[in-house]
């Protein structure tokens, strides 16, 4: 079970995460787990419906509707208070901003008027190391 977050209806899209409590700028709030895939085979669910939780973790696919948790739930927002970082071959969700309780957490990928407005774009994850 999720430390900082729940899973409920979303008036974003279908479901979403929300602040169990207030979320302090820099926490980690969940790591996207999921199963390895091949950039083939991430490639060829891209737009489907099975292809949704894919994210590119620094050129490891991580498939979140496979083996995957509810990080998967976290929705996009050009608003977005939340960012990736990589960390030891780790994908986490990191508050960009403090969270109150009950607002949905939420990431964006560039900002942009490109935005692709899911999570699968590399350009808003941040690289860190050991």
């Amino acid at each position: 079970m999720a430390e900082y977050y729940y899973v409920a209806d979303s008036v974003i899209e279908g479901k979403g995460c929300f602040a169990k409590k207030d979320i302090s700028k820099g926490t980690i709030i969940e790591e996207y787990k999921g199963r390895i895939i091949s950039k083939e085979e991430s490639d060829r669910l891209d737009n489907t419906p099975e292809g949704r939780y894919i994210v590119d973790c620094n050129g490891i696919f991580i498939d979140g509707n496979q083996e995957g948790n509810e990080a998967r739930f976290f929705n996009h927002s050009c608003d977005n208070n939340v960012h990736y970082e990589i960390k030891n071959n780790q994908f986490f969700l990191v508050a960009s901003k403090d969270i109150k309780k009950g607002e949905e957490p939420t990431e964006c990928r560039c900002g942009s008027h490109q935005c692709r407005g899911y999570m699968n774009h590399p350009s808003c994850v941040v690289l860190v190391t050991k």
